[in-house]
């Protein structure tokens, strides 16, 4: 007896949208759509069909070349539980690690005064520690009124905390610093 061979799902999926496309346009020629009738329209209606169609010649397939039936039975019953896993290490950070740094007090210009309107602080970690935060503070007795924080990040090896700013005003001179909190 010669077997008969049966077509991939690929090929099937190709064909009912061959089909598909090609009757469109003579079916929706012939489909009245009212205002009641819009949610039931024909592409949803051909989108169904074909999603089913799929389904069922996917399952049709398997079930014809592997010789076994396909389909999804009843959920089973939960399994055991799994054993506890192992206790990790203590961890080392508390907030009596932290330290806060200061970096330089540095002073501006007014903007009109030159490059000396444009100053940086940096403030350093100890050794070993890293910054986890940090910006800049005003300084007594000209905090500035008007600036332009250009940088206010921390460092590139992560070891502190860095401040660039742009005196903008003209009046006034400001003085600030750069500050960091450290933890490591």
């Amino acid at each position: 007896m010669k077997r008969r061979r049966v077509p991939s799902p690929a090929a099937v999926i190709a064909l009912v949208a061959l089909f598909v496309a090609l009757s469109g346009g003579a079916a929706a020629g012939t489909f009245v759509v009212d205002r009641a009738a819009a949610s039931h329209s024909i592409e949803s209606a051909q989108a169904l069909r074909i999603a089913k169609l799929t389904r069922k010649v996917a399952l049709w397939h398997t079930a014809l070349r592997t010789g076994t039936v396909v389909g999804r039975g009843p959920r089973g019953p939960r399994g055991p539980r799994g054993p506890r896993g192992l206790r990790g290490p203590q961890g080392g950070f508390t907030t009596s690690n932290i330290t806060y740094v200061s970096g330089p007090v540095t002073h501006l210009c007014p903007v009109d005064g030159g490059s000396c309107a444009v100053g940086a602080s940096a403030a350093s970690c100890p050794s070993g520690k890293v910054a986890i935060g940090g910006g800049w503070i005003g300084d007594a007795p000209d905090p500035p009124v008007s600036a332009t924080a250009a940088v206010n990040g921390p460092m590139s090896d992560g070891a502190g905390w860095a401040a660039i700013l742009v005196n903008d005003t003209t009046a006034t001179t400001a003085s600030f610093h750069a500050v960091a909190a450290c933890a490591g």
